[in-house]
């Protein structure tokens, strides 16, 4: 077996639920099949949890990652394009979002699959996550390829491939994904007390009575003690409910492929399958000419030097992976470095703040606290009017949405005043 792992790389899928964590394992040369799957109950995912499931299935370093994270994680947005963005569809999803995320599209790493395509439209799943949270939700991974990232139980609905109501949860989270005709329609996620799960799923019945047609099965990934509570709340018989397992999983050849996934180091998995590829050819070489050099009468003897190939490849596997992980971790120091340079040249300095105050207000004018924090200004002082401080910082281009935090005081012939407005970048 550890001689065909060398020809058939590994990819491994991990799925972070509420209060387990799940891995599959499998070789895409075989399409998925002959894989080996484990689960492990964990309240909080750790290093320790995601080191014993790899010791489970059998993991090697050489193995690619695809990681699926917490469902609160994520946007999920359901887009229609004219079919005239078919020709640039990443810059028109990127516009199209603009409308729906609450911050800079920029800030997120995007990933979308069409769903439809019609005779003037495009209809496309998007999904988002900040750039900063994919970093901190994969740092119990830090140490593995992981090419791709996504939406842990929106993989596992898509590729389990059946239309329903898939659901998973540990008594403080409730997370729902519903598919329906093979697309995703809308996922649902909760923070409940193990006495409210009622209240939540009451909220996932009230989104499915406004489905055209509607979903009639249940799929649980958390055991099979909570399918008739679950059932009954959402007015379905026992027989649609089912515990969906990761055995029953499809998996993609490719991790780049994978529904709703986000590239994360896609060409750092992609220079270690050209390493490995050269090290099969070279060991696939060795093999052939070792066979070939055996003669007929001596076949018994094959299984003694296939066993020698096999601890010579072994012996000098471990000065491989050092360099391979040497190699790795200048990778992650450059990423870090250039993602700290981005995150301070987009800083806004108190500096420029305080100067931009100063040459706006009215020289009559006393500061008494000057406060910037998440991108708001919160300013207290003193004035002859507090209107026309407001009026000044509402003429200026980097503040907006200029307001009274409280009500105007008068201090002798001043008024005492607290503003607060907005950045504009």
């Amino acid at each position: 077996m550890r001689l065909a792992a060398l020809f058939s790389p590994a990819n491994v899928l991990l799925f972070l639920f509420p209060g387990k964590i799940c891995g599959y394992r499998y070789y895409s040369l075989f399409g998925g099949r002959g894989g080996a799957y484990a689960e492990i109950p964990a309240p909080e995912a750790t290093a320790e949890d995601i080191r014993e499931l790899r010791n489970r299935l059998g993991c090697r370093p050489e193995d690619v990652w695809g990681v699926g994270l917490p469902l609160n994680d994520f946007f999920m947005v359901n887009l229609q394009l004219p079919l005239a963005a078919r020709d640039d569809l990443d810059q028109a999803v990127q516009y199209a979002l603009m409308r729906h995320l609450p911050f800079d599209v920029g800030r997120f790493a995007v990933s979308w699959m069409p769903t439809a395509w019609e005779d003037k439209h495009i209809k496309l799943t998007a999904l988002a996550i900040p750039r900063h949270e994919l970093r901190d939700s994969l740092g119990i991974v830090d140490d593995l390829p992981v090419a791709v990232a996504f939406p842990a139980l929106f993989g596992f609905a898509v590729l389990h491939g059946q239309d329903g109501l898939y659901m998973t949860g540990d008594g403080h989270q409730l997370e729902t994904v519903c598919m329906s005709r093979g697309k995703p329609v809308f996922q649902h996620w909760a923070a409940t007390k193990p006495e409210q799960t009622g209240v939540a799923i009451d909220e996932v019945k009230s989104l499915l009575d406004n489905l055209a047609p509607g979903v009639d099965r249940v799929f649980l990934c958390n055991g099979r003690d909570k399918l008739e509570s679950i059932t009954s709340h959402l007015g379905l018989a026992g027989s649609s409910a089912h515990v969906a397992a990761v055995s029953e999983l499809r998996p993609p050849r490719d991790l780049a492929t994978l529904p709703g996934g986000i590239c994360h180091n896609v060409e750092r998995a992609r220079q270690r399958d050209r390493r490995l590829s050269w090290l099969q050819g070279a060991t696939l070489a060795v093999l052939l000419l070792s066979i070939a050099s055996i003669p007929a009468g001596k076949m018994s003897g094959k299984a003694i030097r296939v066993n020698a190939l096999e601890q010579k490849i072994d012996a000098i596997r471990p000065e491989g992976e050092q360099v391979f992980a040497l190699r790795d971790q200048n990778e992650n120091t450059i990423l870090f470095l250039r993602d700290l340079e981005a995150f301070l040249s987009s800083q806004t300095r108190m500096s420029d703040l305080l100067l931009e105050a100063t040459l706006r207000l009215p020289s009559s004018t006393w500061l008494t606290s000057l406060n910037y924090s998440g991108q708001t200004l919160r300013i207290q002082g003193l004035a002859d009017s507090a209107a026309t401080v407001i009026e000044a910082l509402e003429n200026s281009p980097r503040f907006r949405e200029v307001r009274l935090e409280s009500q105007v005081t008068k201090s002798g012939d001043k008024d005492t005043f607290h503003i607060s407005a907005s950045l504009e970048f």
